[in-house]
């Protein structure tokens, strides 16, 4: 059984890859103009004659030299964008292997790979928190020595996201819930034929907890923050469970719910 492969899928990639890059570059340039700006209004002369520079968005310290960043409550802009990149042992028990060669679990269970998601948000920030739009891409491979197949997926998402990150002045705990709809370019290859196609769309959900990671190393954050735009680093686990598609022909890609964990980086 073969089906007509998702025609865009390529391009969907190279679209989320682009965002992330143009982003970047968006970003970089934005803050080094503002803190040009900002340093030239903030020079001034010393008594003893030393011109004095202070960085946007920081606090001079009183009790030693150097300067720390202002609580992120207050520093925190109308938009950021989140990049994401974490690692899941992705399990659809309910995926029927082709040619009735057994359940997902005898031929693949024992040796799944772990499945690679790049994530990127794009999120509105509000006093109470903020609400996101995501986009990921999702690699996994699945092999079996008894029966000399393999099984490859390609994972297309597009959602939202609520998150808390504005409760206090720092998002040491950051709850937050999502979902969206996903996409599945599968190919599954035996020893003598191959089953390949793109599932319809179908939804997932989601909810986790952000873990700020900025105080661990407080120099290093100020410094992330200055020569990349590095608000904050994150590192996160999350709950996630992936719905089966309403296409009967589809491939059964249900999940149960399962862990996730990995980092991200708010810009």
């Amino acid at each position: 059984m073969q089906r007509k492969p998702f025609p865009h899928l390529f391009l969907a990639t190279i679209y989320v890859i682009g965002i992330f890059v143009s982003t970047i570059e968006t970003r970089a340039q934005e803050n080094e103009i503002q803190t040009n700006v900002e340093q030239d209004e903030l020079v001034r002369e010393s008594k003893e004659g030393w011109v004095e520079v202070e960085p946007t968005y920081v606090i001079p310290k009183t009790s030693e030299r150097g300067f720390t960043l202002m609580p992120y409550s207050e520093r925190r802009r109308n938009w950021s964008s989140l990049f994401g990149f974490s690692a899941n042992f992705f399990t659809p028990l309910s995926y029927i292997p082709d040619q009735d060669i057994g359940t997902y679990e005898e031929v693949y269970g024992s040796q799944t790979n772990p499945m690679i998601m790049i994530e990127y948000t794009k999120k509105r920030n509000y006093s109470w928190g903020s609400f996101g739009y995501d986009f990921g891409v999702g690699f996994q491979t699945a092999s079996s020595d008894s029966t000399e197949s393999t099984l490859n997926l390609v994972f297309v998402e597009a959602g939202a996201t609520i998150a808390l990150d504005n409760m206090g002045q720092e998002p040491t705990f950051v709850p937050y819930v999502g979902g969206g709809a996903y996409i599945v370019a599968y190919k599954e290859a035996l020893a003598s034929s191959s089953f390949n196609g793109t599932t319809q769309v179908a939804p997932y959900a989601m909810g986790g907890l952000l873990i700020q990671l900025n105080r661990l190393d407080k120099e290093s954050a100020i410094e992330s923050y200055f020569e990349a735009g590095i608000e904050n680093t994150y590192f996160f686990i999350e709950g996630r469970k992936y719905f089966p598609s309403t296409e009967k022909v589809d491939p059964n890609f249900e999940t149960e719910v399962y862990a996730t964990a990995g980092f991200k980086l708010e810009m």
